[in-house]
């Protein structure tokens, strides 16, 4: 069996093709998003009060 080697432009086209998918079309099925890459980097699910609570405090503490 013979491998060929991917066009560097096609690959691509075909990840431009799955990000429209997913968001212009909102297909989330067959398209691709980036959020994937960021799961890792989440170490908590705050409730909405806290989070804003959170957001509010670190704007104070940067301003």
């Amino acid at each position: 069996m013979t491998k060929q080697k991917a066009d560097p432009w096609e690959m691509m086209q075909h990840a431009n093709d799955r990000f429209r998918k997913a968001f212009q079309e909102g297909d989330l099925e067959w398209g691709s998003t980036g959020c994937r890459q960021v799961a890792g980097l989440i170490k908590d699910i705050p409730t909405c009060k806290e989070l804003i609570e959170r957001i509010v405090k670190e704007t104070e503490e940067f301003g």
